[in-house]
C-alpha cells in the first residue's frame, strides 16, 4: 500500500534501523532451492488470524441483550460461526475484550464455557473507565466462552482477533508462531511532528529477510498511547485503506499512559513487506509506542533459517504462577531491586515450552511505574514495557513472554512498589516438539536437551529493518 519511507502531513518520519536495548541475531536466509521447514503439518496449535470483527456489544444488542452485565452475573456468548471463526476445529479465540463505563470497580472473568469459573481476572477496571485487554480463552461448551462480571454493571464488547486451531481442524494452512528479539518499531515522542491527530495513522512495515517476509501472516504487538490530549482508541489492522475495521484496539483516557498486547494481521506494502497501520480516533492529539514481541507464519519457512517455531496450547483453566501478595512465584516488586526471577512451574511449562502467555496484572501501585517482562538469558531489561500502571491503579494486559533454562523468566518494576499476578492462560510449544531423540542438526532442533531443560539460545532473531510514514486525514 505505502511506499517505505513515505513523507506526509509536513513530518519527515521514515527510518530503518535495528532497535536498541533488545538481544538481536542476525536473520539469516536460507540457501537457494531451500524447501519449507514443514515436517509434520497438523493443524493443532497453529493460528488464523482474522480482520477484527465485533461479535458483542451490550450496548446495541449485538451478541447478547441490550442491557449491561450486572453484579456478579454471567454471559455466555457463541464464539464459533461468528466473526469468521469456523464453527468446529478450533480450540481457542483470541478476543479484544473491552469494559465499557462500569458502574464500580470490579473486574471480568472470560473462561471456557460449561467449566468452573477460575479464580482469574481477565479486565481490570475502576468505576467509570473504559479500557480493554486481549484475551484468549479456550472454547467451551457448544463453541462458547463465558464472561463474568464481578460488582456493579457493566456494558461489555469484544472484538475477535483470530483463533487457534484444534487437532481436527481441516484448513489450507497452518500458521506457528515466532519468537523474535523484543523490539521496539515506533515511539513517536523522537519524531518530529510525530503525534497522531484524529483519523491519523502510522503504516508500519518491517523486515526480517526475504526468505521469511513473505511468510508473515501477523505480528504480536503491544501498543501504547502515551500522555493523550484527549481520550480515545487506537485501531491496529493490516493498513489497507479500504479495510479499516469499526473495532478499537486500545481504549485510552486524557493524559495517561496505557498499553494493550495486540495480535494484527499484515499486509503488504507496495515493496513486499509485511505491513500493520495503528490509527487514532481521538479530538485530541497523542503519541504512539508499538514494541513487537513475535509474528504469526504460514509454516512454510524454508529450512535453513534458524527461527524457533512454536504451537500454542490452551489451559483447561488459567493456572496463577505469581501473585506476589502472598509471594507466590515472586515477592512485591520494589524500585530499584534486581528484577526477579520467576521458574515457571511444571504444571504449565515443559521441555517444550518456548513462552508464556498470560494476563499480568499490576494491583496498586505506590506510583507511577512501569513493568517489564523478558527471558532469563539476560539480567539486561529490555527497552520496552509491558505494563504502565498509575498510583492505586489495578490494570492487566495480556504478555507473551519467552522463557530460557528451566523455563525462566524475569519481571522488573521501575519507581515505588507493586503487586504483581500472573495467570497463564496456555503455552507456546515447540513445533514440531524437540524431544531428546529429535536431530539436534535440524534448525527446528536449535534448542538441544541440555540435562535440566531445554537450552535457550542467548538471543532470538530480529528485525532487519523497519520503515514508518506517517499519514494523515484517513476519514
Amino acid at each position: 500500500m505505502n511506499n517505505r519511507g513515505l513523507r506526509a502531513a509536513g513530518a519527515a518520519v521514515a527510518f530503518s534501523l535495528i532497535c536498541g536495548g533488545a538481544a538481536v541475531a542476525g536473520a539469516s536466509s536460507a540457501a537457494a532451492g531451500a524447501t519449507p521447514s514443514v515436517v509434520d503439518e497438523s493443524p493443532a496449535g497453529s493460528y488464523a488470524s482474522l480482520s477484527p470483527q465485533r461479535i458483542l456489544d451490550t450496548r446495541s444488542g449485538v451478541g447478547a441483550s441490550k442491557s449491561p452485565l450486572g453484579s456478579g452475573k454471567t454471559l455466555s456468548l457463541q464464539v464459533t460461526g461468528r466473526g469468521g471463526v469456523p464453527t468446529t476445529g478450533v480450540s481457542a479465540v483470541v478476543l479484544n475484550l473491552t469494559a465499557v463505563s462500569p458502574t464500580a470497580n470490579g473486574y471480568l472473568t472470560a473462561y471456557p464455557a460449561g467449566t468452573s469459573r477460575p479464580t482469574a481476572s481477565s479486565v481490570n477496571f475502576n468505576r467509570g473507565w473504559i479500557g480493554a485487554n486481549l484475551v484468549t480463552v479456550r472454547v467451551g461448551t457448544g463453541g462458547k466462552v463465558s464472561l463474568y462480571n464481578f460488582s456493579g454493571s457493566v456494558n461489555v464488547v469484544a472484538d475477535v482477533m483470530g483463533y487457534y486451531n484444534d487437532a481436527t481442524a481441516t484448513r489450507t494452512t497452518y500458521g506457528s508462531f515466532q519468537e523474535t528479539a523484543v523490539e521496539r518499531l515506533i515511539d513517536s515522542r523522537t519524531i518530529k511532528g510525530g503525534k497522531l491527530g484524529n483519523y491519523d495513522y502510522y503504516p508500519i512495515s518491517v523486515d526480517y529477510g526475504t526468505d521469511i517476509n513473505p511468510h508473515i501472516t501477523a505480528l504480536a504487538v503491544n501498543i501504547t498511547a502515551v500522555n493523550p490530549t484527549a481520550s480515545g482508541y487506537f485501531t491496529a489492522w493490516d493498513g489497507s485503506e479500504d479495510g479499516l475495521p469499526n473495532s478499537s484496539s486500545l481504549n485510552y483516557t486524557k493524559s495517561r499512559v496505557v498499553p494493550n498486547m495486540q495480535i494484527v494481521p499484515t499486509g503488504r506494502d507496495e515493496d513486499g513487506y509485511p505491513e500493520i497501520g495503528v490509527l487514532n480516533r481521538s479530538s485530541g492529539t497523542t503519541d504512539v509506542i508499538v514494541d513487537i514481541v513475535g509474528f504469526y507464519d504460514d509454516n512454510q519457512i524454508p529450512n535453513g533459517d534458524t527461527w524457533y517455531a512454536s504451537r500454542y496450547v490452551p489451559r483447561s483453566s488459567p493456572l496463577r504462577i505469581v501473585d506476589t501478595r502472598s509471594s507466590l512465584g515472586a515477592t512485591t516488586m520494589r524500585s530499584g531491586a534486581q528484577a526477579k526471577v520467576v521458574n515457571a512451574p511444571s504444571a504449565v511449562a515443559d521441555y517444550d515450552t518456548f513462552a508464556l502467555v498470560t494476563n499480568t496484572t499490576a494491583i496498586k501501585p505506590t506510583s507511577l511505574t512501569a513493568l517489564t517482562l523478558w527471558p532469563n538469558w539476560s539480567a539486561q531489561r529490555p527497552n520496552t514495557s509491558n505494563l504502565n500502571p498509575y498510583a492505586g491503579q489495578i490494570v492487566s494486559n495480556m504478555t507473551i513472554t519467552s522463557v530460557a533454562a528451566n523455563n525462566a523468566f524475569r519481571i522488573q518494576n521501575t519507581t515505588g512498589t507493586v503487586d504483581v499476578i500472573m495467570d497463564v492462560a496456555g503455552t507456546m510449544e515447540a513445533y514440531p516438539s524437540l524431544a531428546p531423540a529429535a536431530d539436534a542438526s535440524s534448525a527446528r532442533s536449535a534448542r538441544a536437551f541440555d540435562g535440566s531443560g531445554p537450552a535457550r539460545p542467548t538471543s532470538l532473531p530480529g528485525l532487519r529493518s523497519v520503515s514508518v510514514g506517517h499519514k494523515s486525514d484517513l476519514g
